[in-house]
């Protein structure tokens, strides 16, 4: 599914989240998770998972699934699909190259991040110095978007976010997003993200995101007259 969804793209990153024992998000996936959920040790190939939704409530199935996935695809069965594409697969802090005859580790590409969001980042920086002219970051989450804006300006590459899936997807250029807003608002938005709620940190009541960002926004734009009237620019 993947290779297909990746159309024409020379290079794949597929980077998974780390679920670990004691982690400042534990207590977030524990109440959206439940406790009744069979919890799986050892998963292989043949498994037959019935209730996907409930095996995925759990951190360690979770994780479970992702060492399975990382290690069925290094084998020659599965790598014979690659093709002439690479393929990034991150497992726990490691990442691994996998082209359709090699499997080599990437030691750039090894992170302790727990998240996602944020290690993907470290993969985007990594393809565009390898001379990736366009980086598409598929992703539904509203972190990534934030996180995207913040770094596009240190990225060469034109980023694009795609959100949804099949024909309900869309494609937005962050780059494009990134200049138009400046840089002192896409620095801003990481923190202004944060402090409004995060994955990490609770949101203020009655406070959304929107009528913050257009305040900072403002707030900007009379900070640049200021000091363009001082400068006589």
């Amino acid at each position: 599914m993947i290779l297909r969804d990746s159309g024409s793209s020379s290079r794949v990153d597929v980077v998974f989240d780390e679920y670990r024992d004691i982690s400042i998000k534990g207590g977030e996936r524990e109440r959206r998770g439940t406790q009744s959920a069979t919890r799986y040790s050892n998963i292989q190939s043949g498994h037959k998972i019935q209730q996907w939704k409930k095996f995925l409530s759990t951190s360690d199935n979770k994780q479970q699934f992702i060492r399975f996935i990382g290690a069925e695809w290094q084998l020659p069965r599965y790598r014979c699909k690659i093709g002439l594409k690479e393929l990034f697969v991150t497992t726990g802090s490691s990442c691994r190259k996998l082209t359709a005859t090699t499997v080599e580790i990437v030691q750039e590409l090894s992170c302790t991040h727990e998240e996602a969001d944020t290690r993907l980042l470290l993969h985007a920086r990594h393809a565009d110095a390898s001379d990736v002219h366009t980086i598409v970051v598929a992703a539904d989450d509203t972190d990534v978007l934030v996180l995207l804006i913040g770094h596009t300006e240190k990225i060469a590459a034109e980023v694009f976010l795609r959100f949804g899936s099949g024909g309900k997807s869309q494609v937005f250029n962050l780059s494009k997003v990134s200049k138009s807003l400046g840089t002192d608002v896409c620095t801003a938005m990481l923190g202004l993200h944060a402090f409004t709620g995060c994955n990490s940190v609770s949101a203020f009541a009655g406070k959304g995101k929107v009528s913050i960002f257009k305040l900072m926004c403002k707030q900007s734009i009379r900070r640049h007259s200021s000091h363009s009237d001082k400068t006589g620019t």
